[in-house]
């Protein structure tokens, strides 16, 4: 259980480590609790957490960002996990596709649909929250502006700030996808 930069254990942190380490527990212990895994038992992060320790800043930098976009209103949780399915299922992002497929299935996401939205398509039992979710997530990862027709649609079943909170959110884990790839980042042996 490792990535390309290597785990952080808590008892070897550097100063500049403490802040975010201690940020992103707190978050992922209240957020997921022990599932899915984002530590080991020790208290070692692991998943984007435990990358973005590596350089302190960016982890302060893309916690705060974690926490402003959360202010952004019109996106229930349910449409929030199908875009994360959406850039996770894009990006072939082991981790990603682990972690957000448990918070999937909370939120009323079943197994086959999220089989479906990694295969690209859009499964007909998402609701319509889900399809416009999936449309917009679907054409902002593609390069190019999106359709104005794709655009108007998510606004009509979304509002505006609901479409603009997919296109943030597509954009973010597009990112977290591209740390995790990039740095080699294990599921968890456990996973089930």
């Amino acid at each position: 259980m490792s990535n390309r930069l290597g785990l952080t254990p808590p008892q070897d942190l550097s100063e500049s480590q403490k802040r975010p380490h201690a940020l992103f527990s707190e978050y992922t212990n209240q957020r997921y609790a022990r599932s899915p895994r984002t530590s080991l038992d020790d208290g070692t992060l692991i998943g984007p957490f435990g990358i973005l320790l590596h350089h302190p800043p960016v982890a302060e930098s893309i916690y705060s960002l974690i926490k402003a976009l959360q202010t952004i209103p019109g996106l229930s949780s349910y449409a929030k996990e199908v875009v994360i399915a959406v850039a996770g299922a894009r990006a072939k992002c082991a981790y990603e596709n682990y972690a957000h497929a448990i918070i999937a299935k909370r939120v009323g996401i079943s197994e086959s649909a999220l089989s479906e939205i990694h295969a690209g398509k859009c499964p007909d039992t998402l609701t319509e929250e889900g399809k416009a979710a999936f449309a917009l997530a679907t054409a902002a990862g593609d390069p190019g502006v999106v359709d104005q027709s794709v655009w108007a649609r998510t606004v009509k079943v979304l509002g505006k700030d609901g479409a603009a909170a997919v296109v943030h959110y597509t954009g973010f884990y597009a990112y977290v996808s591209t740390i995790l790839n990039g740095f080699d980042a294990k599921v968890p042996e456990d996973a089930t």
